[in-house]
């Protein structure tokens, strides 16, 4: 009977040291709160300029506007044109492998584009109007040269691969727009030129 009061007693005096270290509540003994979980978010990859010596000085997206109508670069590649990333797109869009520009190009350039027209006419590169929107440059008289793909030829905005578009005032393209090129990587820029005015943005390798 005297073991059983001390085994009771000696119950009650720890259930009360819990109680005033806060570590039994409402009945239980509490847990120690496990330690938040953190999941990064995956580095997304935008460009591999540096690859070609080309070291960005901005940031993509990058958006260029002239008299309304803005440009946006989300993601740039380049890949040798003999490259499997490069093969691959040019056999699902049909993309020639080479151009008249540049009848030995040795590079294929992938890029993710925004276009949006928040100009009071309706705008693009069709029939009526063939003149090029914006330029990749590389130097002096240098370009990336955009490629017809061959399979939305006929297909005005298209989402996947562009070539021919056309925007109203106030609409907007999200897609894709490909490039070839065969000469060297010293520098490149945006040459954007819209309704006589011109805008012209360093995107790696400014002069000094």
């Amino acid at each position: 009977m005297l073991k059983k009061i001390l085994r009771t007693s000696l119950a009650v005096s720890l259930v009360g040291l819990l109680l005033e270290s806060g570590s039994l509540q409402e009945g239980k003994v509490a847990t120690a709160a496990a330690a938040p979980t953190t999941t990064k978010a995956p580095v997304v990859m935008t460009d591999n300029l540096s690859k070609y010596g080309l070291e960005k000085e901005v940031t993509f997206p990058l958006t260029t506007t002239v008299n309304g109508l803005s440009y946006t670069i989300h993601k740039m590649m380049i890949y040798d044109i003999k490259s499997a990333d490069a093969q691959a797109l040019m056999k699902k869009y049909k993309y020639p492998a080479t151009v008249d520009y540049y009848p030995n190009a040795k590079y294929f350039i992938w890029t993710k584009i925004s276009i949006v027209n928040n100009s009071k006419s309706t705008t693009g590169v069709y029939s009526k109007d063939l003149n090029k929107k914006w330029r990749l440059m590389l130097g002096e008289g240098k370009e990336f040269e955009p490629v017809i793909p061959m399979a939305k030829f006929s297909e005005f905005n298209s989402k996947e691969a562009v070539w021919a578009f056309i925007l109203k005032p106030g609409e907007k393209l999200d897609t894709y727009q490909a490039f070839e090129y065969d000469g060297k990587f010293e520098s490149l820029r945006i040459l954007m030129t819209y309704k006589d005015n011109m805008k012209e943005v360093y995107i790696a390798n400014s002069p000094k």
